[in-house]
């Protein structure tokens, strides 16, 4: 972890943010840049498709007080742990789910606050809801009122508000970030645009990801900045590599915003961040879990289970020559993949009992995969944190493809 580049939030902090910011930015742009086809795709959808909602699902939830929700049209089949939950009546029937639930939350002016938030809204949605995300205009009065709605969400619907990501503007980027002082455990991810007020983060070491977005001209007023640099240092005291690397990002409002719709960057970096929340082990609860079911019935494995068998006896014999090779310590070869950041995952995720099903091999390979596509130069980092890993990963990776990926 020490190898991978600085933070602009490693120094010490600057007499003048500005400057600061504006290193961020650049970090910001740097760090998603691998996401620019994904970000082209989505203009492309925004501009022509004329029916973005398809025929994706809207429903209530009338227990948690939502309602309107837009739906991916992605169940899965119940777990006895569902049964349990009493979120099935049955092992086996269909729950309804999404790989996340992203709100658009709006201060309540009138009735029609809502309504006309969702049709601005219409192709970010539909585009999310193609990848798999349930999406919500959630109008509130207050950061109070957003908690309990909130908080009655996740208690009523488990399964479909295991993770929460929201965006805000202006007064609501505000309330978003009240909600955190309020409670620290109801948000993954935040999308905080040009908040009227800046309210300084929790003490707590359990901040969601954020994503601030700034007007160039605030790069001049030190004391919101302050509050910024507060939460990106907070947010990034994180163990795992790609959090650490990806958990505060701070943007400038584009020139050339789209008229309609989330920013693309959101987007892009929205899919990725749930990607490797749920691969990379901030939600290790749904490794290897259950069978997901695309709305046509088509069977879809989760990409954390196994698909197919491998050879052992192959893979061992592969490491057992690259251990002979005269620049190779013998002193760290052990026979089951074992490394640093292999053991650094499953001491992250020790709670999840479902881990120990999962070889070293394989979290080797889905890690390995998952570096290679977190921008330029990674993976060579990952050589010299930890050498080992990176033997095992291509090794591994030139006798056939992850079963995982």
């Amino acid at each position: 972890m020490d190898h991978f580049p600085e933070f602009p939030t490693d120094h010490n902090k600057p007499n003048h943010l500005g400057y600061w910011v504006g290193e961020e930015v650049d970090y910001c742009e740097k760090t998603l840049s691998f996401t620019r086809p994904l970000r082209d795709n989505y203009k492309d959808f925004i501009n022509y498709n004329l029916n973005p909602l398809g025929n994706f699902k809207i429903t209530d939830y009338t227990k948690a007080g939502i309602t309107d929700l837009l739906l991916p049209n992605l169940h899965k089949l119940a777990t006895m742990n569902d049964v349990d939950e009493q979120t099935a009546r049955r092992v086996g029937d269909q729950i309804e789910t999404a790989k996340a639930v992203f709100i658009k939350v709006v201060v309540k002016r009138d009735s029609f606050t809502k309504e006309n938030e969702f049709k601005r809204l219409n192709s970010s949605f539909g585009f999310l809801a193609e990848e798999g995300f349930a999406c919500l205009v959630l109008p509130v009065y207050s950061a109070e009122e957003l908690v309990d709605k909130i908080a009655r969400f996740k208690k009523s619907e488990t399964e479909l508000a295991s993770k929460l990501f929201a965006w805000g503007e202006g007064e609501a980027a505000t309330f978003l970030m009240k909600s955190c002082r309020l409670n620290t455990d109801l948000w993954n991810g935040l999308f905080l645009s040009t908040a009227d007020q800046y309210v300084s983060p929790p003490s707590s070491s359990n901040l969601p990801w954020v994503f601030f977005e700034i007007s160039e001209t605030q790069k001049f007023e030190e004391d919101r900045l302050s509050i910024i640099y507060e939460w990106i240092k907070s947010a990034r005291l994180k163990k795992n590599i790609f959090a650490k690397r990806f958990s505060g990002l701070v943007k400038f409002t584009e020139s050339e915003r789209l008229a309609k719709g989330v920013p693309s960057i959101f987007i892009s970096y929205l899919i990725n961040a749930e990607k490797f929340m749920n691969e990379m082990g901030d939600q290790p609860n749904r490794i290897g879990e259950s069978i997901l079911l695309t709305d046509d019935t088509n069977y879809a494995i989760e990409e954390d289970i196994v698909k197919r068998p491998f050879d052992l006896k192959n893979i061992e014999k592969n490491i057992d020559e690259i251990s002979s090779s005269d620049d190779f310590e013998p002193t760290l070869v052990k026979p089951n993949f074992d490394c640093e950041i292999v053991r650094e995952y499953r001491e992250m995720n020790a709670g999840n009992p479902k881990l120990l099903q999962v070889s070293n091999r394989d979290i080797i390979l889905k890690l390995g995969l998952k570096f290679e596509q977190m921008g330029e130069n990674v993976l060579e980092q990952i050589r010299l944190k930890d050498p080992l890993f990176f033997r095992y990963y291509n090794s591994l990776l030139a006798i056939e493809e992850s079963p995982l990926n």
